[in-house]
């Protein structure tokens, strides 16, 4: 029997979600997911400051996302159900008061990540990328310094400024556990995804680049479809690439690119936010292996009722990504 291929992924949010259920029902692999827990606002303020919890929404999206999608996924649903009304409940997700509950009654949250994982039958595992508390402190190229992770969604200053360095406050050891699934992997994919608050957030834990380093993990990245103002603004395809590679201080082997069109009403709704593709000229990519594919999901999101956190509109399409991912994993 052939030994199970052992995928990395890691990131945090909606990208990850995308490529987690891309992923889960290839054939002949394990998955670990690694995610980032440096959230500090709305819900993540709540359960860091009152319960003393990790942020919990990227840790329970990445769960559901590996869970089973069958007509019966009613315990599935409740985890992603979000209240729209309800003082002190609107805008909360139900997973994460469920989470929250059996971190208490276990005195663990750590073991209770554990016990929601074999509820929902999910399809590998979920890993918090540290156990430590921790917060963003990014400095951007005119030297002001911002702190929080927020921030990023909440941008206050010239967000066509760059980013030239971002660190964390106090300093976070990655977890054995997510070192050791870096060193045994056969595949890193990194998600798409807010590239300093969700992917690099994960790079800058002490001991991460030395398990990088003694991964022979093949690196895949899956690339944004839109900048980001305030984080990548201006940026191309191969922007993202070196400053993931700046970080990780190694250099990533594999690169998904989208190749489909965008409807023009999408292209002036993300350019109100200063948002604008990625753009990308194959012949600046000549060090890395390139696939092209139409990676759009038809419909635009809708949010969720009692939603107040800004979402993307459009999304890769776990389906065509899959279908890349195949093609990567049996070659």
């Amino acid at each position: 029997m052939n030994k199970k291929v052992s995928i990395v992924t890691i990131g945090g949010g909606t990208g990850s979600y995308v490529v987690l259920r891309a992923l889960k029902n290839l054939a002949n692999i394990s998955i670990t997911s690694l995610v980032t827990t440096v959230d500090d606002g709305g819900i993540a303020r709540k359960e860091r400051d009152e319960f003393g919890l990790l942020p919990q929404s990227d840790l329970r999206k990445a769960i559901v996302a590996l869970s089973p999608e069958d007509e019966e996924s009613t315990l599935r649903e409740l985890f992603t159900y979000r209240f729209d009304k309800g003082t002190g409940l609107e805008g909360v997700t139900l997973g994460n008061l469920i989470m929250a509950a059996l971190s208490d009654l276990e005195g663990s949250q750590h073991i209770a990540i554990k016990k929601i994982q074999k509820l929902l039958n999910i399809q590998g595992k979920v890993v918090p990328i540290t156990k430590d508390k921790t917060n963003i402190l990014i400095e951007l190229e005119d030297g002001k310094q911002i702190f929080g992770e927020t921030s990023l969604d909440n941008v206050f200053w010239d967000g066509k400024k760059h980013i030239k360095k971002l660190q964390l406050v106090p300093k976070a050891k990655i977890s054995k556990q997510a070192a050791k699934a870096i060193k045994d992997a056969d595949f890193i994919f990194i998600t798409p995804g807010d590239l300093y608050g969700s992917i690099i957030v994960n790079f800058c834990t002490q001991g991460f680049k030395s398990a990088i380093k003694e991964s022979r993990a093949k690196l895949v990245y899956t690339c944004n479809l839109f900048t980001k103002y305030g984080q990548t603004y201006g940026y191309g395809a191969l922007d993202h690439i070196k400053d993931l590679e700046k970080y990780m201080l190694k250099k990533i082997d594999i690169v998904i690119l989208n190749s489909g069109s965008y409807h023009s009403e999408s292209l002036v709704a993300y350019a109100k936010e200063n948002a604008q593709p990625v753009v990308y000229n194959k012949n600046d990519l000549g060090d890395y292996k390139v696939y092209l594919a139409d990676l759009l999901i038809g419909d635009t999101y809708s949010s969720q009722k009692g939603d107040k956190i800004a979402r993307s509109l459009i999304r890769h399409d776990s389906k065509a990504l899959k279908e890349v991912y195949r093609e990567i994993l049996n070659n």
